[in-house]
């Protein structure tokens, strides 16, 4: 089964929804304070599982439209999308293990966080 214009414009609209959710949830992580009381470390916890869930909910998505997708032109711009919303996924589990670890993040987390998954690490070719 592959989709009509109709469905896809509808599946993006519904996509650009959830986004924009994920996005004003964050904004709302960001105003944490550095020191945590108990309850807000797992206030923090939960917003992060929610973002979590969410992710896996988009990446989904993104799978079952690729399947259902025809336009090699669509397709190729669900896949990157898809590629884009795995990233975030693997970062945000990241950030969950060092939340639920209760661990200092090192320099190495800041280093695999911020150069993981560049494809080229900042030299032509690799």
């Amino acid at each position: 089964m592959s989709f009509t214009e109709k469905q896809m414009v509808a599946f993006f609209n519904e996509q650009q929804k959830k986004e924009k959710e994920i996005v004003k949830s964050a904004g709302q992580i960001i105003a944490v304070a550095p020191a945590l009381k108990e309850e807000e470390f797992e206030h923090l916890k939960e917003v992060v599982r929610w973002h979590i869930e969410n992710e896996d909910n988009v990446i989904e998505r993104l799978r079952e439209a690729i399947k259902k997708t025809a336009n090699e032109r669509v397709k190729f711009l669900l896949e990157s999308i898809l590629t884009d919303e795995e990233r975030h996924h693997d970062l945000l589990n990241l950030i969950m293990d060092i939340i639920v670890k209760g661990e200092t993040i090192t320099d190495q987390d800041w280093w695999d966080i911020m150069w993981k998954y560049v494809p080229f690490h900042g030299a032509p070719g690799g």
